[in-house]
C-alpha cells in the first residue's frame, strides 16, 4: 500500500509539472519589479535646485515646454493649474513634513495660484508624467503629495495611452489631504493596456476646488493662496517574459507573433548604414541588424519590437517607427535607433 501511494503522489508530482495531456505548462521566468523611472527632487541649504545628490543646476531643472527630467529613468513631469496651458513648477518658500526622507522638513517643488494663473472654477488641475513603457508589463505608479491650507485636498490618479487618448481613472486611486504641508502618499496599479506602451501619461488630478481649509479655491479673493507639492514618484514594472510569452514586431519587412527565450542577451545593434546623402523629399530605409545571444530569429524580431527611432532635426529628416528617412531640407541630422541606453546606433542624414 506505502508503494502505491508513493507511486501516485509521484504522477501527481510529474502532472503539476507538466500540464494535463494537450496543453503544456506555462513556466515563467524570473519576473522581478524594478524601477522604470524615478523622481526625488530636494532642496539645499544654498537655495538652488538639486537633486538628491546634488548634482542637478537650475538650467537642467526643466521648464513648462520641456517638462521636468525625472532624477532617474527616461521621463518627464508636467504641471497644468487651469487644467488646460502647462506651467513651471516652483520650490515652496516653507518647509513639507515627508517620510520618505526619514520624517524630515524639507522643501519640495509646488504648483501654486497667483493674480496671473488662478485656480479656475471647473477645471481640472493636475501633474502628470510621461513615459515610455516598452519592454515592461505590471506597471506601478507611486508619488507623494502636500498642499498648503489653502491648497487642493482632494486626488486621484488617471492614465492615457499614447499623445492624444483620453484620460480614464484607475479605479482605488484616490487620496485626500487633511493636514497643511504634510507629503502623503498615493499609488496605483496601472491597467493591462499600460503595458510595453511607447507612451504612456500619468495624471494626478485635483477633483475638487475645495482645500484643506475648506476655503473654495476658485474664489477671486483667493486667488493668489494655495500651492500642492509632488516629490518622490516612482514607476515600476516587470521586464522578464514568460517562457511562452509573445510579443509583436512593428518593422519594415516583418509582423506578427514571436517568441523571446528567457534570458536572452542584446549584446549590440548597428545599421546597415552610416551615413546618407539625400535630396529635398526623398527617403530611404535604414535597417538594423541585431547581435543577440541566443541568436534566433524569435530573438531578433523580439529586439526590433523594441527599438526606438529618433531624428535630432525633424525639420531636416524626419524618420518613421519603421526607419524610414524622409528629407526635409537642407541640412544635417543624425538618426538614432536605440534599443536601451547604451544600445543604439546611429546614422548621419545630409539633406541637399
Amino acid at each position: 500500500m506505502k508503494k502505491i501511494t508513493a507511486l501516485l503522489t509521484l504522477c501527481a508530482i510529474f502532472l503539476s509539472i507538466a500540464g494535463v495531456a494537450g496543453e503544456p505548462a506555462e513556466i515563467k521566468a524570473a519576473d522581478p519589479a524594478e524601477t522604470i523611472a524615478s523622481l526625488n527632487y530636494a532642496m539645499t541649504n544654498s537655495h538652488t535646485d538639486a537633486e538628491a545628490d546634488g548634482t542637478l543646476s537650475k538650467t537642467k531643472f526643466g521648464s513648462k515646454k520641456t517638462g521636468y527630467k525625472f532624477t532617474a529613468g527616461d521621463a518627464t513631469l508636467f504641471a497644468s493649474i487651469n487644467g488646460s496651458g502647462l506651467r513651471k513648477l516652483e520650490w515652496s518658500k516653507d518647509q513639507y513634513k515627508d517620510t520618505f526622507s526619514g520624517g524630515n522638513l524639507s522643501r519640495q517643488p509646488v504648483m501654486t495660484a497667483g493674480k496671473k494663473n488662478p485656480w479656475k472654477a471647473g477645471s481640472t488641475p493636475y501633474f502628470e508624467v510621461r513615459l515610455s513603457t516598452t519592454g515592461y508589463r505590471n506597471i506601478s505608479f507611486s508619488s507623494y503629495i502636500g498642499a498648503t491650507k489653502k491648497g487642493p485636498k482632494s486626488y486621484r490618479v488617471s492614465y492615457a495611452v499614447g499623445d492624444g487618448g483620453a484620460f480614464a481613472p484607475v479605479s482605488g486611486a484616490a487620496l485626500d489631504l487633511s493636514d497643511n504641508k504634510v507629503m502623503t502618499r498615493v499609488s496605483a496599479a496601472l491597467p493591462a493596456q499600460a503595458n510595453n506602451q511607447k507612451i504612456v501619461r500619468v495624471r494626478i488630478e485635483v477633483t475638487s476646488l475645495t482645500s484643506i481649509g475648506g476655503t473654495n479655491m476658485a474664489d477671486v479673493s483667493n486667488s493668489t493662496g494655495g500651492e500642492v507639492s509632488i516629490n518622490h514618484i516612482i514607476i515600476s514594472g516587470s521586464k522578464a517574459l514568460t517562457a511562452n510569452a509573445s510579443s509583436s514586431v512593428n518593422q519594415a519587412g516583418g509582423s506578427g507573433g514571436t517568441t523571446a527565450a528567457a534570458g536572452m542577451k542584446v549584446k549590440k545593434i548597428t545599421l546597415n548604414k552610416k551615413k546618407v546623402s539625400l535630396r529635398k523629399k526623398k527617403k530611404c530605409q535604414l535597417k538594423v541588424k541585431v547581435k543577440v545571444s541566443p541568436q534566433t530569429k524569435a530573438n531578433e524580431k523580439a529586439v526590433m519590437s523594441k527599438v526606438k527611432w529618433t531624428s535630432s532635426n525633424k525639420k531636416v529628416a524626419a524618420v518613421t517607427k519603421n526607419g524610414k528617412v524622409k528629407a526635409k531640407k537642407k541640412g544635417k541630422a543624425t538618426i538614432t535607433v536605440k534599443y536601451s541606453k547604451k544600445i543604439k546606433a546611429t546614422c548621419k542624414v545630409t539633406v541637399k
